[in-house]
């Protein structure tokens, strides 16, 4: 877990079995959606038979269209109600304003038919089949009963997951009394749209204004790539500004570009030109750039282009196409206004194939002059700054990452040998070195090495040699404090993770590796800082960036927010080591909540995610600087282990 930084996320040893197996019954921690219609008895009343109809068409049109691509499940429907089980209270709103905002255009003009009131709880449930039961179900239903025709209240608990997330206008309606809820509970109202609403709204704006590395989703970049005559023109067509598209900032989404020839090659050029464009100009002040987890996502789903940038309120998006004849290659692309649907720039590039790094570098700076923006003195040389003159060293550092990415053991040594090509074909190849030093220290992590003292030296000596070409790159000095919290030298460790986010503020990924490293040198209030930061900076993060919030949050005496945070790995990450050990610490938190039934719930279920686990190997694994607290917490896992599984 510590070695999550840069481009690379750990991920379990290899050999560890993956099961997961879920009982009939369980207690757990969910989101719930309840919606109805608004004066349905008087609907019925007027026109029964047209009133079934119109609810039948919008369960079949809208609710379960939209419940299926947010990943809910409706578990029960009761004449014109809903009600909608989710695992992630982000998905659940979303999925409110999503059906809010189509309802508006599927009711067409008659404002009289079908309204929706809706409301979100996040809590506790009981599960029983495919049954629902619980306080966190009663709740939504009183919840949903206090919105207005066509509104979503939500409770406090679950604004506190959004806040920093979900970008939507929320207004504190203050505590409400509901029947048989034994407490008054905070309410909030939510407007999907980004401008104020009513009464005193809760407002998030971004908070960002310098230079961005990785950002977040305060603006998107879609770079699509398209077939390539199409649109084969020179020069500017419409001015930048014409393409508000609602918000006042300049904010343009990447797509990949689109390989021509489906080979590997094509394809390694494409996602790697696309990836340089995306860190160049998220270095431009005043220039907000999607999230590329973000744009994946989307793409995955099969959006196009004009629905990705209505979707995420960009001004533009950026879309292109590649194709490699032999030694040449072409190039299209174009900046189009997402309101118009107008081209603001567009080129055709007919190079060399050792020309990619000055088309590259020229697609940057055409974007950047065509959105007006006037680059400081310095900011050039940044923006263009290589980080190899090695067309076949880039190759195989971007052929490394996909076998990086598989997390084994196998596809780590794999991404050595390439990354050691690499590196031998250009040695200043800083990018390179970082990654090549992150596999040896999942070597050392992972056990995957014969000497754990060995990989981890190779990584310290790496990460130096790294520091000596390029002292000032953030991702260099993240390396070392994870390579230095493996050796457990702590304050070594944080003062590395902190000289990173100095260097690169606006990373999500910087930050996430601080917070992890915070968390395991006993920093956990400040470790719960930095990892919102990191979630606000990267919504569509890397399940590990919840890790290091749940831990903080257990040890802060805040369990419900760490039991949101073990789920929302666990969601995206269910087998495996790390997911047996987030089950783990979801089975002390249910014990210190005299929950014995969950506790060992979790601690079944930490065994199917791996069957290999033991406690044994966890304390030997485990990072934390406080080793009476780990054999505390060992222990309790020991008496609550009476089958003695672990």
């Amino acid at each position: 877990m510590s070695l999550n930084s840069g481009c690379s996320h750990s991920r379990p040893p290899e050999g560890f079995a993956e099961l997961d197996l879920v009982p009939d019954e369980e207690r757990r921690l969910a989101a719930i959606l309840a919606t109805d219609v608004v004066g349905f008895s008087s609907l019925m009343e007027a026109d029964e038979t047209r009133t079934f109809a119109n609810i039948k068409r919008l369960f079949n049109e809208v609710i379960e269209p939209q419940v299926h691509q947010h990943k809910g499940r409706v578990f029960k429907q009761l004449g014109d109600g809903f009600l909608v089980e989710f695992a992630s209270v982000v998905n659940a709103v979303r999925c409110a304003i999503a059906i809010q905002t189509e309802m508006r255009v599927w009711r067409g003009a008659d404002e009289t038919e079908l309204q929706l009131r809706i409301g979100v709880n996040l809590g506790d449930i009981i599960v029983d089949g495919e049954d629902v039961y619980g306080s966190g179900v009663n709740l939504a239903s009183r919840l949903e009963a206090m919105a207005e025709p066509g509104g979503i209240c939500i409770t406090a608990q679950a604004y506190d997951q959004l806040r920093s997330v979900l970008d939507a206008v929320y207004e504190d309606i203050g505590e409400q009394t509901f029947k048989n809820i034994a407490k008054p509970v905070r309410v909030y109202k939510v407007n999907g749209s980004n401008e104020p609403g009513s009464g005193t709204g809760v407002r998030r704006t971004p908070k960002r204004k310098s230079l961005p590395i990785r950002q977040a989703i305060y603006a998107a970049i879609a770079l699509v790539v398209v077939g390539a005559s199409a649109w084969i023109v020179n020069g500017l067509v419409s001015g930048p500004n014409d393409a508000a598209s609602g918000t006042d900032r300049l904010a343009v989404a990447v797509r990949t570009f689109q390989a021509v020839a489906d080979e590997k090659r094509a394809l390694l050029v494409s996602e790697g030109l696309t990836e340089d464009i995306v860190t160049a100009l998220s270095r431009v002040p005043d220039l907000h750039v999607a999230d590329r987890n973000l744009v994946r996502e989307s793409e995955s789903e099969g959006a196009d282009s004009r629905s990705l940038a209505a979707a995420l309120g960009v001004s533009h998006f950026l879309e292109g196409s590649i194709e490699s004849r032999g030694e040449k290659l072409r190039i299209n692309v174009r900046l189009v206004d997402a309101k118009s649907g107008n081209n603001v720039w567009a080129q055709r590039y007919d190079r060399d194939t050792d020309q990619l790094f000055e088309m590259r570098d020229e697609i940057t700076l055409n974007v950047i002059s065509s959105l007006h923006i006037e680059l400081l003195d310095g900011q050039y040389s940044a923006l263009t700054r290589k980080s190899t003159t090695s067309l076949d060293a880039w190759l195989l550092h971007r052929e490394a990452l996909g076998h990086a990415f598989t997390f084994t053991r196998s596809g780590n040594e794999i991404a050595k040998q390439m990354l050691e090509e690499a590196t031998e074909l250009d040695p200043n190849f800083v990018i390179a070195l970082v990654e090549l030093g992150w596999r040896h220290g999942h070597d050392a992590d992972n056990g995957w090495s014969s000497s754990r003292s060995d990989s981890l030296a190779i990584a310290e000596e790496i990460a130096y040699e790294a520091h000596a070409i390029d002292p000032e790159n953030a991702s260099v000095h993240a390396l070392l404090s994870g390579i230095l919290l493996l050796k457990g030298e702590y304050e070594e460790s944080l003062a590395a993770a902190k000289r990173a986010v100095e260097i690169a503020p606006q990373s999500a990924e910087v930050n996430a590796t601080y917070a992890w490293t915070l968390v395991n040198a006993g920093h956990s209030a400040e470790a719960i800082i930095t990892g919102q930061r990191a979630l606000e900076l990267g919504p569509w993060n890397p399940e590990w960036y919840h890790i290091a919030l749940a831990k903080a949050y257990h040890l802060e005496g805040r369990p419900d927010e760490a039991i949101v945070h073990h789920r929302a790995y666990l969601e995206r990450s269910p087998k495996g080591f790390r997911a047996a050990v987030a089950h783990l610490n979801l089975a002390v938190i249910y014990a210190e909540q005299d929950d014995t039934g969950s506790a060992r719930n979790h601690i079944r279920q930490a065994k199917q995610a791996a069957p290999d686990f033991t406690l044994s190997a966890y304390e030997d694994w485990s990072h934390l600087k406080d080793k009476a607290y780990l054999r505390n917490f060992v222990q309790q896992l020991r008496s609550l282990d009476q089958d003695g599984i672990l």
